[in-house]
């Protein structure tokens, strides 16, 4: 009995707090997303991409074979790449209607949630509580969540005024049809990741709540990170020889000390062979692929795609295998 108790506790006080400071709710919806943009994948490859293959096979250039060959990786992973995207604004477009859906007496609005920064600053979230009722509230206002580097700092500030960092928690009064502003200053200083949750309730009815996310990212040089992703600047080059029947070379470049996640899969997507290192120095290096899968056997003849993570950027090539 005292098992199942203990379970209770456990369950309610996830269900009403949620997980590492991510509501329950945003979980679930995040889930649901997932797994719908999951079975969109399936239908792709089902249905368009085996419609092109027909297509193409009807014609005697073998062209158009080559591009939906080409394009059958790229085409299931982009579902993945949306889902991902909405995942990824769930949280703010969450912050800034979620009062008005629960028919709260009050709401709260911050216009940004997340700031990305590329050098030492200070940052203002700045947002504002309305009060919607005809009574005047006491609303408390809790830092619930402080995860930043130890050289950042971090405020809560209330009507402008910035309280010390080592205070969580405060009381404020809102007249009926009046406003008060509500928001975290950050200091950042130096490479990191923050994340602060501030909980705001009614004194007279806690279950009247909301909690507010918002993440500061400050990374050594945000332009070129960016650019990775874009595809306008490239961190690694095009393997060589390229075709290959026995070895290739892939040379890379770290532009800050990184961990390096290297990864092969085939064209459709499966798994071929892995590679990870933790802490390398920035840098020039040349990766070396024998043309072996995970079980140290030779791999068919195809295309592959080698895909480079670290810190700062996450890049892929293809390359072709050809005994």
């Amino acid at each position: 009995m005292e098992l199942f108790n203990n379970f209770k506790l456990l369950f309610i006080s996830v269900w009403n707090k949620g997980i590492f400071g991510i509501d329950i709710f945003e979980i679930l919806i995040g889930l649901g997303i997932f797994l719908v943009f999951l079975i969109f994948r399936g239908l792709i490859s089902k249905l368009i991409i085996k419609r092109l293959e027909g297509l193409a096979k009807k014609t005697t250039n073998k062209l158009d074979d080559s591009f939906v060959l080409a394009m059958e990786g790229p085409a299931r992973f982009l579902p993945i790449v949306i889902g991902f995207f909405i995942l990824s604004n769930l949280s703010n477009f969450k912050n800034n209607i979620m009062a008005k859906n629960l028919n709260l007496p009050f709401y709260f609005n911050m216009p940004d949630t997340t700031i990305n920064v590329n050098s030492d600053t200070t940052i203002n979230f700045s947002g504002f509580i309305k009060n919607e009722s005809n009574e005047t509230l006491n609303l408390k206002i809790i830092r619930t969540l402080n995860s930043t580097p130890e050289s950042w700092s971090t405020s809560i500030c209330v009507n402008f005024l910035c309280l010390s960092e080592t205070v969580d928690t405060i009381l404020s009064l809102i007249s009926p049809d009046d406003s008060l502003q509500c928001g975290v200053l950050v200091n950042v200083i130096g490479v990191g990741l923050g994340n602060v949750k501030l909980d705001i309730s009614n004194t007279e009815e806690p279950n009247d709540n909301i909690s507010v996310n918002i993440s500061a990212n400050f990374l050594s040089d945000l332009e070129t990170f960016n650019q990775s992703f874009t595809g306008e600047k490239n961190y690694i080059n095009q393997n060589y020889p390229n075709p290959f029947n026995s070895e290739t070379l892939i040379k890379y470049n770290l532009p800050n000390k990184s961990f390096v996640d290297i990864a092969i899969f085939d064209i459709v997507g499966r798994s071929i062979r892995s590679f990870s290192q933790k802490g390398k120095d920035p840098g020039t290096y040349i990766f070396r692929w024998d043309g072996l899968d995970e079980s140290l056997r030779p791999v068919k003849s195809g295309v592959y795609i080698i895909l480079i993570k670290s810190n700062y950027f996450q890049e892929s090539k293809k390359m072709t295998f050809a005994k």
